[in-house]
């Protein structure tokens, strides 16, 4: 329950992050542009004036675009708000490939520790599925 409440706030913090991640989730490119993240030396940035307005720029313009207004969306929180999408839906194998790329040590944590806590809900469920009777206290 920790980690939900470290995610919660984290995610309160930042609604630009999350607003991102719902464009990206609806347009079904999220998973291509955490992979991209993950690979490629691109950022995401935050458009002036524009409430839900995103660039995919070159990490070498950021400089450039930051002069123009732009707000840049730091890449490891992308990656982490991005990741939880794919481990409600129980891929948690693309979640922990997102994970290892999340550079901040403090993020890369809770990441892993969020994987941890959904993997063994799975468990828990495919038991209970399977006619296991848990008793939680």
């Amino acid at each position: 329950m920790e980690n939900i409440n470290k995610y919660n706030n984290l995610a309160n913090q930042h609604p630009k992050h999350l607003a991102l991640i719902e464009t990206l989730f609806h347009q079904g490119e999220l998973k291509e542009m955490l992979l991209r993240l993950s690979k490629e030396k691109i950022d995401f940035m935050s458009i002036p004036n524009e409430e839900n307005g995103f660039a995919c720029v070159s990490s070498r313009d950021v400089k450039r675009f930051t002069k123009d207004g732009f707000c840049l969306i730091e890449k490891d929180k992308i990656m982490l708000f991005g990741l939880t999408e794919y481990l409600a839906d129980k891929e948690i194998a693309f979640g922990k490939k997102i994970a290892k790329k999340i550079k901040c040590k403090a993020l890369k944590k809770l990441a892993n520790s969020l994987i941890e806590d959904f993997e063994f809900s799975y468990q828990l469920e495919e038991m209970k599925n399977n006619g296991v009777q848990i008793i939680q206290l």
